[in-house]
């Protein structure tokens, strides 16, 4: 994904009617924004209209804008972790690639450390 991409991703979810959304059942079933104004329709769906899944499709709806956030911020997250790793990697390369291009002095070689390693590991999940 790029940045690009999740950049618009997240313009997106910030221009969707604020929340939390919520789903109100029972039929028909309605996705609905808790707001300081009240409440909003988002959007209603029909057992018989939208198939047999409208209630699992709704509360799929509903928790969109929540998963989405944490989903962006994750993203967010192992970029910036991974963000030393990818920079020694892409000196490391240059120089292999260019072993003796004086060009290749111009590009700083990032030092990783113990700190990187383990921010890295936390975002990832690993102990």
């Amino acid at each position: 994904m790029s940045a690009q991409q999740l950049a618009e991703i997240e313009a997106r979810l910030n221009a969707a009617t604020p929340g939390p959304w919520r789903a109100a059942n029972p039929e028909p079933y309605r996705v609905v924004s808790d707001t300081s104004a009240g409440l909003w329709g988002i959007c209603d769906m029909r057992e018989g209209l939208n198939g047999r899944n409208a209630g699992r499709d709704l509360d799929f709806i509903a928790h969109a804008p929540s998963d989405v956030a944490v989903l962006v911020e994750a993203v967010k997250a192992l970029r910036a972790a991974l963000e030393p790793f990818a920079q020694a990697a892409m000196a490391y390369s240059l120089e292999l690639a260019h072993p003796d291009s004086e060009e290749i002095e111009t590009v700083a070689e990032p030092e990783l450390t113990v700190g990187d390693l383990r921010r890295a590991a936390a975002v990832l999940g690993t102990p």
